[in-house]
This record gives structure tokens, sequence and C-alpha cells, in this order.
């Protein structure tokens, strides 16, 4: 697995399973899983839900992706990403979505699969990689290579330790991180269970990461 995404219709994270080829849905308060839709053809990952779509990232070809959530693929005549991406989210403030890379920073891109402008560069945020983002308050969340979780100052590029591994751990997330999905709006303390609790509320969630 590399990617979550909240779906506030039907509170849901999205579960995005590359090597599967399938996305699933998990019930936000219960924990339950099924599978949405497969994806063949496509390593599917990132994860953002825009407008009714289901938006990632193809690992394979490196573009942009979007289906509809009974598995329909859309024609998206975007390039491609100039840098490898892992990781897409979505501005709940602007609608945009947004990627981010250790060599590119944090870019906006359209819903046809366009880059576009440069919202932190790699000069600000330095060479911080990620294997799923989301944008939480003004700032974003940043799921490292590593076991941690890193907020990022998303104007100065300044990062920071949101949860370490010890607290991960404790919050029975083992192993390297793979997904960040932010549902609230406003989010009590870090390290709280209220922000990343794996099932619930706003998720963090371990997998087979696998890049490249």
């Amino acid at each position: 697995m590399i990617g979550l995404a909240y779906n506030p219709a039907s509170n849901q994270v999205l579960i995005f399973d590359r090597s599967a080829s399938k996305v699933y849905g998990m019930d936000a308060m219960t924990g339950v899983a099924t599978v949405l839709f497969s994806t063949p053809g496509v390593s599917f990952q990132g994860g953002a839900v825009l407008n009714g779509l289901v938006y990632g990232i193809d690992e394979n070809a490196q573009n942009l992706e979007a289906y509809t959530f009974t598995g329909v693929i859309q024609n998206l005549t975007g390039p491609g990403f100039t840098a490898h991406v892992h990781s897409l989210a979505v501005n709940p403030i602007t609608g945009e979505l947004f990627f981010h890379s250790s060599t590119s920073g944090v870019r906006a891109v359209s819903t046809g699969g366009v880059e576009g402008t440069v919202l932190l560069s790699t000069t600000l945020m330095g060479t911080l990689g990620s294997e799923d983002i989301d944008y939480y308050n003004g700032n974003y969340l940043v799921a490292d290579y590593s076991s941690q979780l890193y907020l990022v100052n998303s104007t100065t590029g300044a990062n920071s330790v949101f949860l370490n591994s010890t607290q991960l751990t404790g919050m029975g997330v083992i192993g390297s991180l793979s997904g960040v999905a932010v549902q609230m709006n406003v989010v009590p303390e870090p390290g709280t269970w209220a922000l990343l609790l794996t099932g619930l509320a706003a998720v963090a969630l371990t997998g087979l990461r696998r890049r490249r």
C-alpha cells in the first residue's frame, strides 16, 4: 500500500494497494474495509478525492490518473510528471490538487494532469522525500520514507517531526509509513489519538512500500 485519501461523502478512508491493483474503502468509524474498484494495468498510488473522482498516480507511467467510484477510468491528457512522484493530495481550501517529490518540491497539478505552480520549492523545503502528503491547517503532513510523520510549513518550508516512530508504534503503526489522510478541519495537539489513528478518524497507515 502506498497512499491514503479521505472521502467525506462516505466517511471512508481510501487505501491504495498498487501491488494488487485495487482501491479499498475503509469505514472511518468501524475499520471495515471493502474493495471499491480495481485498477488493472495501473499501479495506482498517492490519493485524493475531488469532485466525485478518485485521483492518484500511476507508479510506472508517472501520470495522473482518475477513476469514478465505480472504477471507470477517466481520459486525462496531461503529459506526465517531470519528477518521480508518489504523493498526491487536495487542498480543501482552494480545491487544488498538489503533489510532492524530493526534486520538485510541492507543486500544483490540474485535474487533467498538467503540472502547475510551484507551491513550495526544494530550496525552502529541502530534500525531504515522501510516500504520501496531505494538507493540514495551512501546513503539509508528509509521510516520509522512514517511519516518521513530518509537519512542513507551507510558506517557509520549515519542518519538524509531528509523530515519531515511538509514538506511531504506540498507536499500532509498525514499519514504514506509507500514507496519510486528514479527516478533520480542526485537530487537537500533535501526538493525540484524534489526528492519526489507524482505521479511524484521520489515518496514517503502514504497508508494503516499494518505490522505483
